[in-house]
Protein backbone atom coordinates (compact mmCIF):
# COMPACT_ATOMS: atom_id res chain seq x y z
CA UNK A 1 0.00 0.00 0.00
CA UNK A 2 1.30 3.51 -0.76
CA UNK A 3 -2.20 5.24 -0.98
CA UNK A 4 -5.42 3.92 0.00
CA UNK A 5 -6.20 4.04 -3.60
CA UNK A 6 -6.51 0.87 -5.42
CA UNK A 7 -5.52 0.63 -7.83
CA UNK A 8 -2.78 3.66 -7.32
CA UNK A 9 -2.97 5.87 -10.47
CA UNK A 10 -0.44 6.70 -11.99
CA UNK A 11 -0.46 10.42 -14.14
CA UNK A 12 2.95 10.62 -14.96
CA UNK A 13 5.19 7.55 -16.49
CA UNK A 14 8.88 7.43 -15.25
CA UNK A 15 11.23 8.16 -18.56
CA UNK A 16 11.30 10.85 -21.24
CA UNK A 17 8.13 13.02 -21.25
CA UNK A 18 7.22 16.39 -23.17
CA UNK A 19 6.68 19.23 -20.39
CA UNK A 20 6.28 22.87 -20.80
CA UNK A 21 7.56 21.73 -24.62
CA UNK A 22 10.08 20.72 -23.97
CA UNK A 23 11.95 17.03 -23.47
CA UNK A 24 13.20 15.94 -19.73
CA UNK A 25 13.94 12.73 -18.19
CA UNK A 26 11.54 11.88 -15.32
CA UNK A 27 12.94 10.08 -12.70
CA UNK A 28 10.05 8.59 -11.13
CA UNK A 29 6.47 8.03 -11.46
CA UNK A 30 3.71 11.19 -10.32
CA UNK A 31 0.73 9.47 -8.44
CA UNK A 32 -2.71 10.32 -7.69
CA UNK A 33 -3.06 11.45 -3.78
CA UNK A 34 -6.61 12.74 -3.74
CA UNK A 35 -9.74 10.51 -3.51
CA UNK A 36 -12.77 10.78 -5.75
CA UNK A 37 -14.12 14.53 -4.31
CA UNK A 38 -10.57 15.11 -4.43
CA UNK A 39 -10.03 15.31 -0.95
CA UNK A 40 -5.66 14.68 0.17
CA UNK A 41 -4.85 11.06 1.06
CA UNK A 42 -2.53 10.34 3.34
CA UNK A 43 0.98 8.74 1.96
CA UNK A 44 1.79 5.70 3.47
CA UNK A 45 4.63 3.55 3.96
CA UNK A 46 4.10 0.38 1.44
CA UNK A 47 6.66 -1.38 3.55
CA UNK A 48 8.66 -1.33 6.95
CA UNK A 49 11.01 1.43 6.17
CA UNK A 50 13.55 3.84 8.26
CA UNK A 51 13.56 7.24 7.22
CA UNK A 52 17.01 8.69 6.45
CA UNK A 53 16.14 12.02 5.99
CA UNK A 54 13.42 15.01 5.49
CA UNK A 55 14.89 17.78 3.06
CA UNK A 56 13.55 20.76 1.24
CA UNK A 57 14.21 21.95 -2.25
CA UNK A 58 13.07 25.27 -2.43
CA UNK A 59 11.51 24.42 -6.44
CA UNK A 60 10.38 21.10 -5.81
CA UNK A 61 9.20 20.64 -2.10
CA UNK A 62 9.53 18.49 1.01
CA UNK A 63 10.83 15.29 0.23
CA UNK A 64 11.40 11.90 2.75
CA UNK A 65 14.47 9.69 2.20
CA UNK A 66 13.60 6.11 3.39
CA UNK A 67 15.54 2.62 3.37
CA UNK A 68 13.16 -0.52 3.00
CA UNK A 69 13.72 -2.96 5.30
CA UNK A 70 11.99 -5.54 3.32
CA UNK A 71 13.16 -5.73 -0.07
CA UNK A 72 16.41 -5.30 -1.80
CA UNK A 73 15.68 -1.39 -2.58
CA UNK A 74 18.70 0.86 -1.39
CA UNK A 75 15.98 4.04 -1.32
CA UNK A 76 12.83 5.06 -1.74
CA UNK A 77 12.16 9.26 -2.45
CA UNK A 78 8.56 10.85 -1.84
CA UNK A 79 8.50 14.05 -2.82
CA UNK A 80 6.28 16.70 -2.72
CA UNK A 81 4.97 15.34 0.93
CA UNK A 82 4.45 17.10 4.46
CA UNK A 83 5.97 14.91 6.28
CA UNK A 84 4.75 13.39 9.95
CA UNK A 85 7.61 11.25 10.57
CA UNK A 86 11.24 12.12 12.16
CA UNK A 87 14.47 11.67 11.29
CA UNK A 88 15.99 7.45 12.56
CA UNK A 89 11.78 6.68 12.34
CA UNK A 90 10.84 3.18 11.87
CA UNK A 91 7.38 2.50 10.23
CA UNK A 92 5.48 -0.85 9.73
CA UNK A 93 3.77 -1.35 6.30
CA UNK A 94 0.42 1.00 6.53
CA UNK A 95 1.97 3.40 8.90
CA UNK A 96 1.19 7.23 7.75
CA UNK A 97 4.22 9.02 6.46
CA UNK A 98 2.92 12.56 5.09
CA UNK A 99 0.10 14.44 3.77
CA UNK A 100 0.50 15.86 -0.27
CA UNK A 101 2.08 19.17 0.14
CA UNK A 102 0.13 21.87 -0.61
CA UNK A 103 0.54 24.87 -3.12
CA UNK A 104 1.30 22.65 -6.11
CA UNK A 105 -0.92 22.65 -9.48
CA UNK A 106 -1.96 19.24 -9.41
CA UNK A 107 -1.67 17.22 -6.17
CA UNK A 108 0.55 14.21 -6.71
CA UNK A 109 2.96 12.41 -5.36
CA UNK A 110 6.38 11.88 -6.68
CA UNK A 111 8.11 8.67 -6.23
CA UNK A 112 11.63 7.54 -7.46
CA UNK A 113 13.54 4.02 -6.30
CA UNK A 114 16.92 3.18 -5.94
CA UNK A 115 18.71 -0.31 -5.64
CA UNK A 116 22.17 0.04 -7.23
CA UNK A 117 21.06 3.16 -9.16
CA UNK A 118 17.88 4.61 -10.08
CA UNK A 119 15.12 2.12 -11.43
CA UNK A 120 11.56 2.53 -12.63
CA UNK A 121 9.28 2.61 -9.55
CA UNK A 122 7.23 0.17 -11.85
CA UNK A 123 9.20 -2.60 -10.61
CA UNK A 124 8.67 -1.67 -7.26
CA UNK A 125 5.09 -1.26 -7.29
CA UNK A 126 5.09 -4.79 -8.92
CA UNK A 127 6.96 -6.62 -6.12
CA UNK A 128 5.07 -5.33 -3.61
CA UNK A 129 1.94 -6.33 -5.22
CA UNK A 130 0.40 -2.72 -5.79
CA UNK A 131 -2.09 -2.39 -7.71
CA UNK A 132 -1.97 0.67 -10.41
CA UNK A 133 -2.94 1.82 -13.78
CA UNK A 134 -2.34 4.62 -15.85
CA UNK A 135 -4.26 7.77 -16.99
Amino acid sequence: MLIDLVPLIIVSPFGYRIRKKKQEFHPGIDCRVVDKNYRPLPILAPEKLVVTGIEFNAEWGHYILASPLETDYQQLRFWHITPSVKEGQELVEGEQIGMPESGWVSLHLHLETYKESLLDPIFYLQERNIEYEFI
